[in-house]
Order: structure tokens, then sequence, then C-alpha cells
């Protein structure tokens, strides 16, 4: 079976309802995961010749290492920060240890950085979501929250008023 796009031959793709929609100025990138499985199978080896042909180029990414993973987990959660202290003016603390946490859950290399996505959502998001809608009342006295680990569970010290209340997150 011959792989056969009209957006590849002829630099349009028809909608349902007819509509044409000219393709001839995009750039098309197919990712995948190949070339990083155990069964050895790489682009030149799954796909046929004549698909292979259509492609401009191919570019091969090493999975993602703890070391690489350890920045983007940086990067996410000083984008979780930001957002909230731009919308709540709250501000967020990560300890080294919950860091640690959310790497070990969220390291896989043969998905990259998915599963940390997945492991701060679970890890900080939800819980820090479920400590404010439980406290709605309190909040304009909220400024500061430091997400740590101890006894392995997650804890959150919330700073109000210079007043320091340490609780357990509950998943």
């Amino acid at each position: 079976m011959l792989f056969r796009s009209p957006m590849l031959d002829d630099g349009f793709v028809t909608s349902a309802k007819g509509i044409k929609v000219d393709c001839s100025n995009t750039i098309i990138i197919f990712t995948s995961n190949l070339g990083h499985g155990s069964d050895g199978d790489t682009v030149e080896t799954f796909f046929r010749p004549e698909f292979i042909n259509r492609l401009t180029k191919v570019v091969e990414f090493k999975p993602l290492d703890k070391e690489g993973l350890s920045e983007i987990l940086d990067l996410k959660l000083g984008a979780v920060a930001r957002r909230l202290d731009d919308t709540m003016k709250i501000e967020l603390e990560f300890s080294p240890a919950i860091k640690d946490m959310i790497m070990e859950e969220g390291y896989d290399p043969k998905f990259g950085a998915r599963p940390l996505t997945r492991a701060i959502e679970k890890l900080v998001e939800n819980p820090l979501s479920n400590y404010l809608l439980a406290n709605q009342a309190n909040q304009e006295e909220l400024e500061s929250f430091l997400f740590d680990v101890k006894d392995g569970e997650v804890t959150i010290t919330v700073k109000e008023n210079d007043v320091n209340n340490e609780s357990p997150l509950e998943e």
C-alpha cells in the first residue's frame, strides 16, 4: 500500500464540508517514538521508501535523561508559580525533596516529559487547588505556600500573616 496524502502531494487538504485549505507554505512535523523502543525499529526500517522519500529531513532526538528532565521540571514549576502569582498574588516555593519526589514519579525515559507534567498536576496543582477551594473565605490572607515532603507525604506550609500552618496534603 502506497502512502498518499493530498497535503504532501498537492499542497492542500479538503475538509468534510468541501473547504480547501492551502498547505503549500506549511511545515509539517511528524513525531514518533521509533528508534527508542526495544523492537529496534527506526524511521527508515518502519516506513516504506515511498513515504521516506517525501520527507525533507529526519531528525532523531535523544531520550531525555534525568538532568534534562530536572531542567524541564524547574521550568514547569516556575510556570505554575508565575501563573498563581499573576492571577492570585500567591507565591509558591518548592523544596528539593518535593522536586525529587516529582522527578521520581515523573521520570520515564520512554515517554519524555509527559509523565512529569502529570506528576506536577498530581503532587502540586491538584492538592493546591483543593486547599484553595476549601479555604476560599481566608483566601485574601494567603501569601505563600512551601511544598515539601515529610515521611513520604507531600506537605504544604501555608504562610499567613507571618503564621506558619503545616498540613499534609491529601491526593
